[in-house]
């Protein structure tokens, strides 16, 4: 036999108890609606005010927006000379207007045409200049020759790089040191073809003046940052590598650097391996204190949490 369901009110049932029971019903939908948007309502609340929170928290870790502003570095590429190197040739150090320099051929570079060059100036960089015959162990390079048919370098951004060995070269720029300002310096380095390996050493200096050589250790010159040691590997040489490193002055300057002119400097090694380095940049941000900016920021997240409170 087929079975139907009975769709009618139970007899047995009284018929305003049946209206009590939807009554009941809808009243229990209602507190339970009700519930549900008084708790979408605190967990509304609760979500802005966390949000707000973490804003609060993201502004006063996120760095202020700045702009980087490019330094007058001269020559950053080593390509103003008064002569043109031919391919192999060196400056016998950086030679300047009243100490000017003449040209040789290092090791494994020979002579390909002419005699060397003499009156030699390199604008910009600095370094010892030896009374020839001594030479000095850094200079300018034409680095575009072959050994046992092969580059010795590839990779550089002009004609010319700088190479040191156990020597070096800076440049003090007309440019004061200022606090909360972090300075980030990139370039080229490379080690050649026949050559070992070692790390770039570049340095920021805090200089007395524009005109003394500085170099770290001198008595007078403060050293800011080297750049982190990387050693340069015997499968990467033969071309040039991007470096870069940065350095973040505190709000109030030591009076070893406070006024004191920014220099770069870069070093070979402390022997026989050489390096060449190339087209240096300096680029200053500046790092506003977030003292007055985070006291805002905590003050304002005070009162909206105590006009949450209220609410």
């Amino acid at each position: 036999m087929k079975l139907q369901r009975d769709w009618r009110l139970p007899k047995h049932k009284p018929i305003r108890e049946i209206f009590c029971d939807f009554a009941g019903i809808r009243l229990f939908a209602w507190h339970l609606f009700a519930g549900s948007m008084g708790m979408a309502e605190r967990v509304g609340k609760t979500m802005l005010t966390r949000t707000m929170m973490h804003a609060c928290v993201a502004a006063l870790v996120a760095p202020v927006a700045a702009f980087a502003q490019v330094l007058p570095l001269i020559n950053p590429g080593f390509e103003v000379l008064n002569v043109t190197l031919a391919p192999g040739e060196m400056t016998n150090g950086m030679g300047s207007s009243t100490q000017p320099t003449v040209t040789r051929w290092p090791s494994p570079f020979q002579p390909i045409a002419g005699t060397p060059q003499t009156g030699v100036t390199v604008a910009g960089w600095r370094s010892f200049v030896p009374v020839p015959p001594a030479q000095a162990l850094v200079g300018v390079l034409n680095p575009a020759a072959s050994v046992n048919n092969q580059p010795w370098m590839i990779g550089q951004s002009g004609n010319n790089v700088a190479v040191a060995q156990a020597a070096f070269a800076s440049q003090t720029l007309d440019v004061i040191i200022q606090p909360s300002t972090m300075y980030t310096v990139s370039f080229l380095a490379g080690i050649g073809l026949t050559d070992l390996s070692y790390s770039p050493r570049v340095a920021l200096l805090a200089a007395a003046d524009t005109s003394t050589l500085a170099r770290p250790g001198d008595g007078v010159t403060t050293t800011l940052t080297f750049n982190p040691w990387t050693t340069i590997t015997q499968d990467q040489f033969g071309r040039m590598l991007p470096f870069s490193f940065s350095y973040t002055t505190p709000d109030v300057l030591p009076t070893n650097v406070a006024n004191r002119y920014l220099s770069l400097y870069f070093v070979g090694s402390d022997g026989i391996p050489r390096v060449c380095f190339d087209d240096f940049r300096i680029e200053a941000t500046a790092v506003p204190s977030a003292g007055p900016v985070a006291l805002a920021i905590v003050a304002g997240c005070f009162v909206f949490s105590r006009g949450r409170k209220r609410i």
